[in-house]
């Protein structure tokens, strides 16, 4: 009996959860709670707090902390949702997990953490920057009602939510399903397609049908084809759906354990590589602003002056270190664990539950 191919094989050793352990349900409904209650309240006060910008760049400040809270709010919310639908299958979804799996709100809470996670990277990576490029060179953007300014801030804030947007959704454009869609799902009365069958599994199938065949041409378009012709027409039409790119696991995470034999591991990588510049840039910069601002201090000769100073950069490193630290918690696994996802030295196809319920939400929290 192999639990782990998404067979139908539903019994006591392999009647999974979505979830798996109540230490991981406690903490789902826990982190989820709070990155949803605390976030509303951050995106409230600062929503309020836009309209007291007194320049264009005290507003852009605002608008990608905003951005940033938003980003971990879908976090939260991504945790509650998918902490109840665990509730709602219980220890049924074994025997339900094929319908889950291909199903649209699968796709949409893939989408929702997928959104949320680059979002408040994106934002992060930004606001590091022009914060960094404020301190070395005072960069300050004309007036309030300066028109390129205006742009100035419009443009990065299009750029934060247009890749985040292209990242969560491409996945699921009808034009590249070639490239993401997993397998076909054809219901439980069809005795020919059992489960949940990729390319590989139909190729088999469809090459002992029909004949010889070239395996690179086989598109799904064409096996929805071929597949549709292998029934009579007194044989009721043949129903299927798609496992999307979010359906390789219950939990419904971006596929990030892919390897060479993969279609998306191109894609999957590149956006690895993107999250991964991306933490070096904040590291980058806010190790650079408090050595500047470290700098800058040592030349105040006053002592009171030097002790708020001091008190100052205390508190600045202590938010520098927690940056850090939860970026690192959160990117840096990721990157190495698909690396040895991909060179075969483990399978962490069992761990989305865990990624996403204690490494994806430490930013938010």
């Amino acid at each position: 009996i192999d639990c782990a191919d998404l067979s139908d094989e539903c019994n006591e050793a392999c009647g999974k959860e979505i979830i798996e352990g109540t230490l991981l349900k406690v903490l789902s409904w826990t982190i989820g709670c709070l990155a949803v209650i605390f976030n509303f309240i951050i995106i409230h006060k600062n929503i309020f707090a836009l309209t007291k910008s007194h320049s264009p760049a005290a507003l852009l400040n605002k608008i990608l902390i905003t951005f940033v809270s938003m980003g971990d709010f879908l976090i939260g919310l991504y945790l509650l949702i998918i902490s109840i639908v665990d509730k709602v299958y219980g220890a049924e979804y074994c025997a339900s997990q094929n319908t889950w799996l291909t199903s649209y709100q699968c796709s949409v809470l893939g989408v929702i953490s997928t959104l949320g996670s680059q979002t408040s990277l994106f934002a992060m990576t930004a606001l590091s920057i022009i914060r960094l490029f404020g301190i070395q060179n005072s960069l300050r953007l004309s007036g309030m009602g300066s028109k390129r300014a205006m742009v100035y801030v419009a443009s990065i804030v299009l750029v934060v939510v247009a890749c985040a947007v292209c990242i969560a959704v491409i996945p699921l454009f009808p034009l590249l399903e070639d490239f993401f869609v997993n397998g076909m799902w054809y219901g439980e009365e069809n005795p020919l397609f059992v489960s949940l069958q990729d390319k590989a599994r139909h190729w088999n199938v469809l090459e002992r049908y029909y004949g010889r065949m070239k395996k690179s041409d086989l598109s799904w378009s064409l096996i929805n084809k071929l597949t549709a012709g292998m029934f009579s027409r007194d044989y009721k039409e043949l129903e299927h759906t798609k496992v999307n790119f979010y359906g390789n696991d219950g939990v419904c995470l971006f596929k990030y354990f892919v390897d060479e034999t993969d279609a998306q591991h191109i894609f999957v990588w590149s956006i690895l590589s993107v999250n991964f510049a991306c933490f070096l840039i904040i590291t980058f910069a806010y190790i650079y602003m408090h050595a500047i601002s470290k700098a800058s201090s040592a030349k105040v000769s006053k002592a009171k002056v030097n002790e708020a100073i001091r008190a100052r950069n205390r508190k600045m490193q202590r938010k520098i270190s927690i940056i850090i630290a939860t970026d690192f918690c959160c990117w840096v696994p990721f990157v190495i664990i698909c690396s040895l996802h991909s060179l075969h030295v483990l399978d962490a196809r069992r761990w989305y539950a865990f990624f996403s319920i204690l490494v994806l939400p430490l930013t938010p929290l």
